[in-house]
């Protein structure tokens, strides 16, 4: 099976991904997780990085942006557009030591995909924006006659 046709629902892949984050004994009670993907049907094997790279972001979130019981919320967002995926997640913690082993990891990811991180700085909390291009549908090689 060509893994370019094994689509994933990657609206229902990402509200799994913070219902886990949230039952999970080590993060805050007190911060909210939400996730929008305005795209459903993704290629399963970039869904599946693009989960990992959330996973990432979001533990490195509740670890360095919400201490002492700090609360507030993380978003994630997934965008289709014509030539990229683009995964964005967003929180209203604190800018401070969000350059540690996990953006390694998460680097590492993203680079593995051909895709950029973008840190933009906003206002009130910190941006992560993962693009990822979209690899192209390769027709059948074509065959040339014999001359």
């Amino acid at each position: 099976m060509d893994w370019r046709t094994v689509d994933a629902d990657s609206a229902q892949r990402l509200r799994q991904l913070c219902m886990r984050m949230m039952v999970d004994r080590d993060m805050p009670r007190n911060v909210t997780i939400s996730s929008i993907a305005t795209s459903k049907r993704i290629p399963e094997v970039i869904l599946n990085h693009l989960s990992l790279i959330a996973e990432e972001l979001v533990k490195g979130a509740f670890r360095h942006g919400f201490p002492a019981g700090r609360g507030g919320r993380i978003r994630l967002s997934l965008d289709a557009w014509p030539s990229t995926w683009e995964l964005t997640v967003d929180d209203s913690g604190t800018v401070e030591g969000r350059r540690g082993a996990g953006m390694g990891k998460v680097r590492h990811l993203v680079l593995s995909l051909g895709g950029a991180l973008d840190l933009p700085r906003v206002i009130g909390g910190h941006r992560c924006v993962i693009t990822i291009p979209k690899m192209p549908d390769f027709a059948e090689p074509l065959v040339h006659a014999a001359s």
